[in-house]
């Protein structure tokens, strides 16, 4: 929403009405031909979340580094009440496998938007208020923010794949326990 739109609405609706205009995501998802699908999807991790106010852009791309399925990064500009998720996703997977690295990466916006990770600058972060002043010394699986990323990917992926009722994507879909 636009500055100008923003301030018309604050002008002309009630105050206990336009609270919730401010409160959608904007979403712009580019390079995949199935843009209304991944829009959908992304919608949904948020609605899930309970993620207000953000835009999320999603990228596919094929410029990726090869070991590299997708990456998150946000901006909070709290003065400007701005919030924004950045999501690259490797273009070059397949369909099925780019939704579980887009549940994956949403799990990240997840993080971020509560403050649980904050990345500082470089490879300076915070998870759950213990500062990382070098990411590099832990491996990647041993980040517990990926590790709570993996635990949740298939099962809100898999919920998704509910919510939209579609029966050739459920039968092949991975059913997580969700005891795991």
């Amino acid at each position: 929403m636009s500055l100008l739109i923003k301030t018309l609405v604050l002008l002309l609706l009630p105050a206990e009405k336009y609270s919730a205009a401010f409160l959608e995501n904007h979403i712009l998802v580019r390079g995949t031909a199935q843009t209304s699908e991944f829009k959908t999807q992304v919608q949904f991790y948020a609605n899930y979340y309970g993620l207000e106010n953000l835009t999320i852009v999603l990228v596919f791309d094929q410029d990726l580094p090869e070991n590299v399925n997708g990456y998150t990064l946000f901006e909070r500009i709290d003065s400007l009440g701005v919030q924004n998720a950045y999501i690259r996703i490797q273009s070059r997977l397949d369909f099925s496998q780019q939704q579980i690295v887009l549940a994956h990466e949403m799990v990240h916006v997840q993080q971020y938007y509560l403050g649980k990770l904050i990345h500082h600058a470089h490879h300076h972060y915070t998870w759950q208020g213990k500062s990382i002043a070098n990411i590099k010394k832990i491996a990647y699986t041993e980040r517990a923010w990926e590790q709570e990323a993996f635990t949740w990917e298939k099962k809100l992926w898999w919920a998704y794949l509910q919510s939209q009722e579609k029966p050739e994507n459920l039968a092949n879909a991975y059913k997580p326990s969700f005891s795991e």
